[in-house]
């Protein structure tokens, strides 16, 4: 059913292109004068000015619609255009720093040497490349994101010039591919069993009896691309597009088939994808849209959803539905922003009047209880500043990834951080200490929580928003955090 629509789609846009390129041929070879000779007559027989009238209303309307029929590709209205990025708070986006898990464990790393550099960057245009496949297959961004940690992690280490460039029509992801200028062979990160490419697709799966997931990418954009298992936005597409395929049911296989699809989550009426059998599945205990999709890309069997455990060389047991599921949890948007670090009110904002300007632009002040409402990590990453900054505030800087998470004002440090050096490791969800007012600039118990790209450089407020768990929080907002209790996490 696919393939065929695809070929109607491709007669269609070949008539209106030949259409389109006799007509300005026509117009340029005869000329303006011989097309008004030719119809001189009727015109003339029809009642000569009222004729001359609808022609030159009617003529120009022809000649733009054959115009568009020929460089548009012709009357094509069988492909569903790419819909806008969903917005934030939903579960369908991806946070800015999705790259920090990669490999389930923070950057760098230096055991890894499937991360070219040993280092991860959190490429925008990578997102970006995840958000629209996501947003066309109604997949969440970070399932498509996490598929691509276990199958191709080399790709969170690109700049985003480097995205551009091996997602470029021809362009090839350079990873362990000897021809990544000859886009004719298919040689890129070959697998023991055979998989190629940064998403690790079977010959089948990509272009054979096991599917035609290759074309995704034009189907979705309709670029007229020619794919390339090795391209990375190529591939992204058609891993969104095998995923998605995966757990639709049978009621709205249709959907697969034509690769136009209209929800992201087929069991319930919210965005989010379920996980784990139990209380993280399906309201019947049955597992989730996140670990029948890692399943079956992983198995090519989502009935192994139920039992996704295997061994390693090595006799570990591990989980590939699991290992996406954690990343989903940690990046998508609305989970992926974390946590709060403390329960309280909102009494300032981001890039709000009085002290947050400058430097203290991208923060937010969350009030609490002096000496008494705890303060946690919200995410995992080493300890770059623990003392009192020059107004005598109490501040603890965790750098995590590009981003310096800090917080500012404490009553005091737990135990848990107040003798760690600097760069020792804080995991997620660490008690970190107590709301407090230290400080000169602070006049009320409250939390100064900010985000800074860098020692020295806030970040956008959009980009700041982006990392909460609740991107549109407002001043007058109470948030409370998931996080509890005061004992130290080893």
């Amino acid at each position: 059913m696919a393939e065929q629509e695809q070929k109607g789609s491709a007669v269609g846009s070949g008539i209106g292109k030949v259409a389109g390129a006799i007509f300005r041929q026509g117009l340029k070879k005869i000329g303006f004068g011989a097309v008004a000779a030719v119809l001189g007559g009727p015109i003339a027989w029809f009642g000569g000015g009222c004729l001359a009238v609808v022609f030159l209303v009617l003529f120009p309307i022809f000649i733009v619609l054959l115009f568009l029929a020929g460089a548009g590709g012709g009357f094509d209205f069988g492909v569903t255009p790419v819909e806008a990025a969903p917005s934030s708070g939903d579960g369908t986006g991806l946070v800015a720093d999705y790259c920090l898990k990669v490999a389930g464990r923070p950057p760098p790393y230096p055991d890894d040497p499937n991360t070219p550099e040993n280092e991860a960057r959190c490429s925008e245009e990578l997102r970006k490349l995840f958000l629209a496949a996501g947003a066309w297959a109604k997949v969440p961004a970070a399932v498509i994101a996490g598929i691509a940690t276990r199958e191709g992690p080399q790709i969170f280490s690109y700049t985003d010039e480097e995205i551009l460039q091996y997602s470029a029509p021809g362009g090839e992801d350079p990873y362990n591919n000897s021809s990544p200028n000859d886009s004719s062979i298919d040689d890129c990160n070959v697998s023991w069993a055979g998989a190629m490419g940064p998403m690790q697709f079977m010959p089948g799966t990509w272009d054979g009896s096991g599917g035609r997931y290759k074309e995704a990418v034009n189907i979705a954009t309709n670029e007229g691309r020619d794919p390339d298992v090795c391209n990375i936005k190529d591939a992204i597409y058609a891993a969104a597009w095998k995923l998605k395929c995966d757990v639709t049911p049978s009621e709205q296989v249709q959907e697969c088939y034509d690769g136009k699809f209209t929800k992201y989550d087929y069991n319930d009426d919210d965005n989010w994808w379920e996980g784990p059998p139990g209380e993280e599945g399906e309201e019947d205990g049955s597992p989730g849209e996140v670990y029948q999709a890692a399943a079956g890309y992983y198995w090519g069997d989502t009935t192994r959803a139920s039992d996704c455990e295997h061994l390693l060389d090595d006799g570990t047991p591990y989980s590939y539905c699991q290992a996406v599921w954690e990343y989903y949890l940690a990046t998508a948007d609305g989970r992926g922003g974390g946590d709060w670090p403390n329960s309280g009110y909102i009494s300032q904002g981001p890039y709000s009047t009085g002290s947050h300007q400058g430097e203290s632009a991208s923060s937010i002040d969350i009030d609490g209880e002096e000496g008494v409402t705890p303060v946690y990590a919200i995410r995992s990453g080493n300890i770059s500043q623990r003392d009192k900054d020059s107004t005598g505030a109490l501040v603890l800087g965790i750098e995590v990834g590009k981003y310096i998470y800090y917080y500012v004002h404490f009553h005091s440090y737990s135990p848990c951080v107040k003798d760690l050096p600097v760069g020792s490791f804080i995991p997620e969800g660490q008690f970190l200490g107590y709301v407090g007012m230290t400080g000169s600039q602070a006049n009320h118990p409250h939390n100064h929580y900010m985000i800074w790209d860098g020692p020295k450089h806030p970040i956008s407020e959009q980009e700041f928003r982006s990392l909460l768990p609740d991107p549109d929080v407002k001043v007058g907002d109470t948030v409370t955090t998931s996080f509890s209790g005061e004992e130290c996490i080893p």
